[in-house]
């Protein structure tokens, strides 16, 4: 207290004994087994292995296991264990935990195993693991690990040598489903932002990245196409008008895509090549011109490539929603058999949507002059399959998109051709004796015509029962009018009608029909992360 109180800096006596004590502390640890085993003689590498320690020392540094961890017969004999396959009659510990602690030991953020690992003879076999055609991917967990660990220090000479081994890109690509491959793509093309990595990108469109990603979207490559599609639709969400992205929009890369994803018997590539054709539609939508420069008033001939394409595609599509390649039946609780919807069917509607979506005058003119087709298959899609969890919710945007962009004359030819307002009228009618499961879009359909009533008057007044349906679903779009809501299925207590509201749509199912919903989508988790990405 003394000391404190007097004026003036410390007494120079004072700072070394706090000197003194900071080095005690610094070099103060605790007992450690390891210890131990280092002053046994004969001890091995496995040993330290096997001790639960290890891990904790060698990143606290302690001197002794420092110095034997960065021996380079020892750091040698590390990386064997990770880089090589164990023999099918090695231990549980030769398998799983020592590979496992020597990842963790050389990925400890120690200078010296950094500096042997950057070498190029240990870069050689880091990045060679993958240029095997079959690899241990759990092992390759563990490659990635380490490379991305020198990445944060040593991200100069990584790169270096990545750009000086352009092959090694194609072995990445042939390895994705290797569950930390995506991140490593990631992390090179996130370099860009630093001083160090600048440039990355062209060089990576340079080397036609993005076409060795497209090339194994054929029926042969099905195992590698679900990382492949999350990973080019991360490298179009986090960079938008980039030279990854203007590749990916080319003419060539388009026409691969798509001719390898129309193949038959691909139900995997197709899945994952619309969902990334669908997240390309999105983006026109939401950039505008910044990624090819086109206004949204142009003549058809001058639109993005993509979105000639695909319009030039829709007949096939019209095929596939009709009869796609692989058709799956299912049975519901009651043991009905039924056609389940499918992912070819999910894949063309998403897409559809997406490019109503985007905006183009003339797009939309083509498409109401010469494709109305397409839009009645996909009223008959909600049709066939109205207790499906998707459909029509896509249905409902299709035409949602549809009748806010279409001219008065587009909305009644579109009408007409199809007959939607006679659909309507017809399920309306229909669902006072068989409830119609997709009633609830249904309604936001017939809603978003009526939004239109005043100026396609003269049609709807000469469809029969249509004023009637109106009059009778007014306290119900009252309350869309009110809240923007949704339609649901919730019953009302105090009529057999169902009913507005603004809660998600997405829980109109009773509860027998369920099941059969569930069954219907066959959706896994990493489908549904792509298909909704």
């Amino acid at each position: 207290d003394d000391i404190l109180k007097r004026p003036g800096p410390i007494p120079p006596s004072h700072c070394k004994q706090d000197q003194a004590m900071s080095n005690f502390w610094k070099e103060f640890s605790f007992p450690s087994p390891v210890d131990d085993i280092l002053k046994r003689p004969g001890f091995t590498l496995e040993d330290l292995l096997d001790e639960d320690d290890v891990v904790v020392d060698i990143k606290s540094q302690k001197d002794e296991l420092k110095a034997y961890m960065t021996k380079k017969e020892t750091i040698m004999a590390l990386l064997k264990y990770i880089l090589e396959t164990p023999p099918k009659d090695a231990t549980e510990a030769v398998k799983f935990r020592y590979p496992v602690v020597a990842c963790e030991i050389l990925t400890s953020e120690i200078e010296e195993i950094e500096e042997e690992l950057t070498s190029p003879e240990l870069l050689d076999s880091l990045f060679g693991f993958f240029s095997s055609e079959n690899v241990n991917n759990s092992l390759g967990n563990l490659v990635v690990k380490i490379i991305t660990s020198l990445m944060n220090s040593k991200l100069s000479t990584v790169l270096d040598y990545i750009k000086s081994h352009p092959n090694l890109l194609d072995a990445l690509v042939s390895h994705i489903d290797c569950a930390l491959i995506p991140d490593l793509i990631m992390r090179i093309i996130n370099t860009e932002s630093e001083a160090e990595g600048r440039g990355i990108i062209q060089w990576l469109a340079d080397q036609n990245f993005t076409k060795l990603m497209i090339s194994r979207f054929g029926p042969e490559h099905e195992k590698l196409q679900s990382d492949l599609a999350r990973t080019l639709i991360e490298i179009m969400l986090g960079y938008d008008n980039g030279p990854l992205l203007k590749k990916l929009y080319d003419e060539e890369s388009l026409d691969l895509l798509l001719g390898l994803i129309l193949q038959e018997n691909n139900i995997y590539g197709f899945r994952a090549g619309m969902a990334i054709l669908s997240q390309m539609l999105r983006l026109l939508a939401n950039t505008g011109t910044e990624i090819e420069q086109v206004a949204l008033d142009v003549p058809f001939e001058n639109l993005p490539y993509i979105t000639k394409k695909i319009v030039s595609l829709l007949p096939k599509f019209n095929e596939l929603l009709a009869s796609p390649p692989k058709k799956l039946f299912i049975r519901n609780q009651l043991g009905k058999e039924l056609e389940a919807f499918g992912f070819y069917r999910l894949a063309i509607l998403q897409n559809f949507e997406c490019l109503l979506n985007i905006g183009y005058e003339s797009l939309i003119n083509e498409l109401l002059n010469n494709h109305t087709a397409m839009f009645r298959a996909v009223l008959d899609m909600m049709s066939m399959f109205s207790t499906n969890n998707f459909c029509p919710m896509f249905v409902d945007r299709i035409f949602a998109a549809t009748i806010s962009q279409a001219t008065n004359e587009q909305l009644v030819k579109l009408l007409k051709e199809i007959e939607l307002t006679t659909f309507i009228t017809q399920k309306e009618a229909e669902s006072k004796e068989t409830k119609f499961m997709a009633l609830p879009f249904l309604r936001r359909i017939t809603y978003n015509i009526n939004e239109r009533s005043d100026q396609i008057e003269e049609y709807l007044d000469n469809i029969v029962g249509w004023k009637d349906l109106i009059e009778s679903l007014a306290d119900e779009f009252a309350t869309i009018d009110r809240s923007r809501g949704g339609y649901n299925m919730a019953s009302d207590s105090n009529s057999d009608q169902m009913s507005l509201s603004d809660e998600s749509v997405e829980s109109s199912n009773d509860a027998d029909e369920y099941d059969t919903q569930q069954a219907e989508v066959l959706l896994s988790r990493a489908d549904i992360d792509i298909l909704f990405a």
